[in-house]
């Protein structure tokens, strides 16, 4: 993991992908599959509490306003607790910010340099997300077999720190979200996402990334979506869907999962549309965002939803194939740049018993400057 990274490549079409291996990752797998529903059958999240804060994380009153560096918003779940999220607040522009405001809101650090270089570009605009539903209805995939090459429903590699004595606190992608043929029956689900955590180490797991749904002969329904899985199941997986940030099919995407300072910090960029959200998260089910990150590996997922009455269909998209590039842990190092600890799964009809593979990775190669793959997707599986 020596090789560095460089981002003006991110506009490229990229990403990043995990999967699933025996052992401790089992758990992690059962419970996180992708969102298998869309975002009109979200829960709405009400907001119970709003508070402003400073660059130096005081509370301020509505006449001080513009010294307001984030806004605090305690949303109330369905399921029952509370998730404390932070944002910039209203008219932020990563472009004009103070040094401090960039701080409190985690856009200082060296990982997140090349995201903050992205959102200053001009035209970029923030949009206040302000508005959360919760992804109801769901069900988890069962833990992979004994084969930690193959999945039945993720695939691509995945870095871990196991025996490497370091954690992983960021990971980022970019890629065109996929346009799905149509013609295949039922319903097909299919999520890209970045992940810190479940491949090694505990079942904890902090993930964002896109979602397309399809149902039928389309059309393609694409949205925004987060997750946090803690080490314990004391409480349920929370996934949410930030209802206002649109992503449609073809958009350039880019979202980031970053740990620091015991917070959660994800981004989505559209740069597309030209847009970028931000969601801190600073406590869920009343614990701390430690509870939920485990650094022993970083991954980015290509995974098909699931649901009680079992998989969804995997579909082709256009083109017959999506490729990755510029894959990004930790400040740019690559995901090939140390071969002892990577991993790459390959996503078959029936897991380690084989069947027909439904998404393999192909090309995997890395140079000074990034990581590139494809991944071939097969059509009605």
């Amino acid at each position: 993991m020596k090789r560095a990274l460089r981002w003006p490549a991110i506009a490229a079409v990229t990403a990043l992908t995990c999967g699933m291996t025996a052992g401790a990752s089992q758990a992690a797998e059962k419970g996180a599959a992708a969102p298998a529903a869309g975002p009109g059958t979200c829960t709405s999240a009400p907001v119970v509490s709003r508070s402003l804060v400073s660059a130096s994380g005081r509370s301020l009153s509505a006449a001080s306003a513009r010294q307001a560096a984030a806004t605090d918003l305690v949303y109330r779940v369905p399921q029952g607790g509370t998730i404390q999220v932070q944002e910039p607040p209203a008219g932020f522009s990563a472009a004009t910010a103070s040094k401090a405001e960039l701080s409190s809101l985690g856009l200082r650090s060296a990982a997140i340099r090349p995201l903050l270089r992205l959102i200053s570009a001009p035209g970029m605009r923030y949009v206040p997300v302000g508005s959360l539903c919760q992804l109801t209805g769901l069900s988890y995939a069962p833990p992979a077999t004994a084969n930690p090459n193959d999945s039945v429903n993720w695939a691509g590699p995945v870095v871990s720190a196991k025996g490497a004595h370091r954690h992983f606190f960021e990971a980022a992608a970019s890629f065109a979200e996929p346009h799905f043929v149509p013609g295949c029956p039922g319903k097909s689900d299919h999520a890209i996402w970045t992940g810190l955590g479940g491949y090694v180490g505990s079942r904890a797991l902090l993930q964002d990334g896109t979602d397309t749904v399809v149902g039928g002969g389309g059309p393609n329904h694409a949205f925004a979506w987060l997750e946090l899985i803690a080490t314990h199941s004391a409480n349920p997986p929370l996934e949410l869907n930030p209802k206002t940030f649109p992503v449609g099919v073809g958009n350039k995407m880019t979202v980031l999962a970053h740990y620091k300072n015991d917070k959660i910090v994800f981004d989505y960029v559209n740069s597309t549309k030209k847009i970028y959200a931000q969601l801190t998260i600073t406590g869920a089910y009343g614990h701390h965002p430690s509870y939920f990150y485990d650094g022993a590996s970083a991954e980015v997922i290509n995974e098909r939803g699931f649901t009680g009455k079992g998989f969804l269909k995997y579909r082709e998209p256009v083109g017959k194939r999506v490729t990755f590039s510029a894959a990004s842990f930790n400040n740019g190092q690559s995901a090939h740049a140390d071969t002892r600890y990577l991993h790459v799964l390959t996503m078959t009809r029936d897991g380690a018993k084989g069947g027909p593979v439904l998404d393999r990775v192909g090309g995997l190669k890395s140079t000074l400057h990034s990581s590139s793959w494809h991944d071939q997707w097969y059509r009605c599986n």
